[in-house]
């Protein structure tokens, strides 16, 4: 993971994301840290993290851990969203596997 400033990254223009989740995020990073980087392309997109990203920004956190793809996009095979599974097809097509 490599640590990057928040306000150098670009969060995707039109995703939401429940304040249920992001508060779930923001007790476990508080808890844990970060687990899982924060995925970006070479323009510093965020392509996948983006609760971890509105987490880190509310608990005000200035730097958060990245990884940058580099060659096309990786599929998800599930993320949990406030109790629930959703897997590849409700999720799209351009997210990173779970780690």
């Amino acid at each position: 993971m490599t640590p990057l400033p928040l306000k150098k990254l670009r969060p995707p223009t039109r995703r939401t994301v429940s304040d249920c989740h992001v508060n779930q995020m923001m007790d476990d990073m508080e808890k844990n840290g970060q687990l899982r980087p924060i995925i970006i392309d070479s323009r510093f997109n965020i392509k996948d993290g983006f609760a971890r990203f509105l987490a880190a920004k509310r608990l005000g956190w200035e730097k958060i851990g990245t990884d940058k793809i580099t060659n096309g996009p990786v599929i998800a095979k599930s993320a949990s969203r406030c109790g629930r599974r959703l897997d590849s097809t409700q999720l799209g097509t351009t997210y990173h596997e779970q780690f």
